[in-house]
This record gives structure tokens, sequence and C-alpha cells, in this order.
């Protein structure tokens, strides 16, 4: 079984080193429903955007977050 939590951890850290989304604050999974919430801050504060990664394999479930902030 991945380890989502830890994928995600050091997919944060690869998103934030960018200059798209360097206002990236977490992303934090929710395994009882599959889903992870992206926060990410704006001008006008904080934006949440929830991301379905149900029966997503690792690499599927990074494919999926980065698209959804694309």
């Amino acid at each position: 079984m991945e380890n989502k939590e830890a994928i995600l951890r050091y997919l944060l850290w690869a998103l934030q080193q960018t200059r798209h989304l360097n206002e990236l604050l977490d992303l934090k999974y929710d395994p009882k429903n599959e889903i992870v919430e992206a926060s990410i801050r704006t001008h006008s504060g904080i934006f949440r955007k929830k991301i379905n990664v149900a029966c997503d394999s690792g690499i599927a479930m990074i494919k999926d977050v980065v698209k959804a902030l694309e």
C-alpha cells in the first residue's frame, strides 16, 4: 500500500518551489473520503480546493492534484 500522505508531503514541497504554486500552503489527505484538500494563499485570503483521488495509485494521485491546480 502506498503512503499517500508521504507522497503529498513531498509533492507539496516540490510544487511550492514553482513560480505558479509558490503560494500553495498545504495538501491534506482525507483517507475516509479519498479527497485531497489544497489550500492556496490568494490576494483575497485562503482558497481551498477539494480534489477527488478515489481509487488512485500514488502516481495517479500526483497527476490529479497537479491537473486540478494548473
